[in-house]
């Protein structure tokens, strides 16, 4: 059974802010290929929850971050409910960010 996959509104409005950013500095074309690609990669968690690394910022198995490209996204698992929240979405370049 595949979990759920739960994007919260942080990591639905990073998605967006990185979306705009490449929008206005690559063009259209290329921020719905990286917005999509964060999307699509993402969904791998509904099948294989754990498929990301541990993220350092918890320590904490069931925080974990997939890498698209140069894109972190963040999760948190919950087995019991079988969901996988989405908590944030950041370039790698940024080396700290909030999690909740």
């Amino acid at each position: 059974m595949d979990f759920k996959l739960i994007w919260s509104e942080s990591s639905i409005e990073d998605l967006g802010g990185i979306v705009r950013f490449i929008a206005l500095r690559d063009g259209s074309q290329m921020a719905r290929q990286i917005g999509f690609g964060i999307y699509d990669r993402a969904q791998v968690l509904t099948r294989h929850p754990e498929a990301g690394s541990v993220l350092a910022e918890k320590q904490d198995a069931r925080w974990r971050k997939l890498i698209f490209k140069s894109w972190k996204i963040a999760y948190r698992i919950d087995r019991e409910a079988r969901v996988v929240y989405v908590v944030r979405v950041w370039h790698a370049a940024r080396n700290e960010i909030d999690i909740q």
